[in-house]
């Protein structure tokens, strides 16, 4: 009897109070199914977009429990006290994933620059290859002393030669 109780005083503030009632509405309306959302990225199979929904989802958090905080009902109150605007996993995926990521994990693209040293090494490695291949054989050829040392990519495997015909594979 309690619960309900609790439940209907609840009900009966939030129905007196309809600018506190709308302004929570006009927040929790834009907020995506969060048990979906949270299941999908326990189990691991949630795409980068579901991710921005639960960043999307998580900023309106702070706002609803602000609303909240005149609340009071013993639920309306229990519910401010325990609810934790998650503030800091907010930040986190909005400083890591792009606004704007492909469907896909394989697509990449989904980290943003400047987020993480080994993420933006890489990317550079990628877009940058023919430097890099040219600078690792520059400096391959300085260490190992073959002033004919040749680096190639062939789309299956890096090798180096130090003649045409013999091909060491790295």
């Amino acid at each position: 009897k309690e619960s309900i109780v609790k439940r209907l005083d609840a009900v009966a503030e939030l129905k007196d109070n309809a600018i506190c009632r709308e302004e929570i509405r006009e927040y929790l309306n834009p907020v995506y199914d969060l048990e979906r959302l949270v299941g999908k990225i326990t189990y691991q199979s949630a795409n980068p977009r579901d991710l921005i929904a639960f960043q999307s989802s998580l900023s309106m958090l702070p706002s609803v429990k602000y609303i909240l905080k005149d609340m009071e009902s013993d639920l309306l109150r229990e519910i401010y006290e325990e609810l934790d605007p998650l503030e800091e996993l907010c930040d986190l995926v909005g400083r890591a994933i792009q606004e704007e990521p492909p469907l896909a994990m394989k697509e990449g693209g989904i980290i943003k620059d400047g987020y993480n040293d080994e993420v933006d090494r890489l990317r550079k490695a990628k877009s940058e290859g023919k430097n890099w291949l040219a600078d690792l054989e520059t400096r391959e050829r300085e260490k190992t002393g073959i002033k004919n040392l040749r680096i190639r990519y062939n789309n299956c495997l890096l090798y180096t030669s130090d003649a045409a015909d013999d091909r060491i594979s790295v």
